[in-house]
């Protein structure tokens, strides 16, 4: 496991390298530097297969800095966050005796996304661009089941995305698409049993596999002050099981597979 994850975080060094060593050979800038803030909203669905599922409405806000190197080249940093009162639909077990009682409940949830991407123009055809981008990217979800015997779960990822986007110029309209493919490095998961009770111990697992997908189309259109955009975007994660973890008396604590898809919409605008 130490390998793999070595082996993922000098994948990381690298990208960090490729990008630098651009950014030390820029030209001058063809166009300004692009900053673009919105809202964003949407609907989110976690399942873990015959245990639990989350569900509901997330709100929040979603940035672009696009800083234009030269006309072939761009660095792209792009985050959100988003949070939701939503629904939790599983079950507890006691660990003690072994018993399992349905439990449905209000969940607290909050997630954040970044990532780092050089992009490169790949070709051109009349009024539309194509662009390839990559980079590496980190997630984390905070939730916490409003209930005696809910408690606390931070989730993290680090990823590295691939991608490609096109934008087609009509007149004083942008239309866009974005496709983009995240190769898991490493994730983990810290689940604070302790807010059940203290005596618990909180445990930590570590998720070695998994991939995620991100599609979008876009609509923009300029004016006086930069442009307005309108987003519709689908988000997919699936996470394999979990290494085991100890816990107590020789029990050990696995986070099952788990699949997550967040579909919505982003309205934004330049500055």
């Amino acid at each position: 496991m130490n390998g793999l994850k070595n082996c993922s975080i000098l994948k990381i060094k690298i990208i960090f390298l490729v990008v630098f060593a651009f950014a030390l050979n820029a030209q001058a800038k063809p166009a300004p530097d692009i900053y673009r803030v919105g809202l964003s909203g949407g609907w989110v669905n976690y399942l873990e297969p015959g245990y639990v599922s989350f569900y509901g409405v997330m709100f929040g806000v979603d940035g672009i800095i696009q800083l234009n190197y030269n006309s072939n080249f761009d660095l792209r940093i792009e985050g959100d966050l988003l949070y939701g009162n939503i629904q939790y639909d599983g079950s507890v077990k006691d660990t003690v005796t072994g018993a399992v009682s349905p439990l449905k409940a209000g969940a607290y949830d909050y997630v954040m996304v970044a990532r780092i991407k050089p992009e490169f123009q790949i070709a051109s055809s009349g009024a539309a661009d194509f662009f390839l981008n990559f980079g590496v990217g980190g997630r984390y979800l905070n939730d916490r089941v409003n209930s005696t015997s809910g408690y606390q779960r931070e989730v993290s990822y680090v990823f590295l995305p691939i991608g490609l986007r096109t934008e087609v110029h009509t007149g004083q309209n942008i239309f866009g698409a974005d496709l983009e493919y995240d190769f898991f490095a490493f994730g983990k998961v810290k689940s604070h049993l302790s807010d059940t009770n203290p005596t618990n111990p909180d445990v930590t697992n570590t998720q070695p596999s998994g991939y995620g997908i991100r599609a979008q189309v876009e609509w923009r259109v300029l004016n006086a002050l930069g442009s307005f955009g309108i987003k519709p975007y689908f988000q997919w994660w699936n996470v394999g099981a979990s290494d085991a973890a100890p816990y107590t008396s020789g029990l050990v604590l696995v986070e099952p597979q788990n699949s997550s898809s967040l579909t919505g919409v982003i309205f934004d605008m330049d500055f």
